[in-house]
């Protein structure tokens, strides 16, 4: 018996394969990631924070990089040049050498490219380095794709968690090769650390001018079944998610995995066209209480009947609400915050990730 230790000095990742006395390059990487040539810089994006706008860049070559007039990009109008937003870490990038960068444009869902410069954003020759969290399809992924980056459509899901990022294995150019983690190691070496079980399901959007829609999100990292929760408008106004006679599923499933959308649109009542306030309850034991009371939005006036609920819940602020929208737009989240500020006025983009 022996045992092997394998260093990717590269990024300082260690395990042990043990008790092994198979050749160790039988079973090859399935994904492997060549060694550059010897005085080459190769540059890419490692780790980012993406709820708290910080990305991490790490030279895995064997040569310094000017790192100065590299560019971060998340589609057209979305760039910044790398030497103006440095936070730790120098522009001359010397091999095994992180730099850590505050790029505030960031967010639930993107696609992140490294470019050598801004001759040409749409350049495959131009991208360094690529990674794509939320959903797929953003801007610069065709461009990525071109390049042999990245794999269409491929896209790392994420939690929305402030206290998580996204980190590379150090091989591989797929999802796959990143996680999310809750060791959020910004100028260091990746550690991955399974983030907390989080529970957690939010009203997304509400459209209650047309179609009395409302979209809810499931933005916690495990799964959670919504037959039993309860949306209510106020006294008397109340219908069970999962309760096919006084509620229309248009779109989803109530056993709700994260980052998915549920969405609903009540039988029975209809929602306000001038004032309303929406609160989702994990159960019908209480409306009036805080501890039952998951998200909540009111448009058009303050105090609707559960405002009192929210606010008791530190869900709400009181007396805020959303200004009345155009007939055939819907009020959408921003995914971050409990303020009315957090919302505002959109073209429906129910069972979809918002804009805003």
């Amino acid at each position: 018996m022996k045992k092997t230790l394998i260093l990717l000095a590269s990024v300082g990742l260690f395990w042990a394969c043990s008790d092994s006395d198979s050749d160790p390059t039988s079973n090859p990487d399935p994904d492997p990631t060549p060694p550059p040539p010897a005085g080459t810089a190769e540059v890419i994006i490692n780790e980012v924070t993406y709820l708290q706008g910080q990305v991490e860049i790490f030279n895995r070559g064997n040569a310094a990089a000017n790192i100065n007039n590299y560019f971060l990009c998340l589609g057209p109008g979305s760039y910044v040049r790398v030497g103006d937003i440095i936070t730790s870490g120098s522009a001359n990038l010397l091999p095994g050498q992180f730099a850590v960068l505050n790029y505030n444009q960031t967010g639930a869902t993107g696609g992140l490219g490294l470019y050598a410069n801004n001759d040409g954003f749409g350049d495959a020759n131009n991208i360094l380095s690529f990674v794509q969290w939320g959903e797929g399809g953003s801007a610069r992924e065709n461009v990525a794709v071109a390049a042999g980056i990245w794999s269409a459509g491929d896209f790392i899901e994420v939690a929305n968690n402030d206290n998580t990022s996204i980190a590379y294995d150090g091989a591989g150019n797929r999802s796959a090769d990143w996680s999310e983690t809750s060791s959020v190691t910004l100028g260091q070496t990746n550690v991955f650390t399974a983030p907390e079980e989080t529970s957690s399901v939010i009203i997304n959007e509400v459209e209650y001018l047309m179609n009395d829609q409302i979209e809810l999100f499931n933005d916690g990292n495990i799964a959670v079944d919504l037959t039993n929760y309860w949306m209510c408008l106020g006294p008397g106004q109340y219908f069970r998610v999962g309760d096919s006679a006084n509620t229309t599923v248009v779109l989803g499933n109530t056993t709700l995995q994260p980052g998915e959308f549920l969405v609903i649109s009540p039988v029975n009542l209809n929602l306000s066209d001038t004032a309303g306030g929406l609160g989702l309850y994990v159960d019908n034991s209480s409306f009036g209480s805080s501890e039952t009371i998951r998200s909540f939005v009111q448009w058009g006036d303050a105090g609707n009947a559960r405002e009192n609920v929210a606010v008791g819940a530190g869900i709400w602020n009181a007396g805020e609400f959303i200004p009345n929208v155009s007939a055939g737009n819907s009020i959408a989240y921003d995914g971050s915050g409990f303020a009315a500020s957090d919302w505002s006025e959109a073209t429906p983009s129910l069972g979809q990730a918002n804009s805003n």
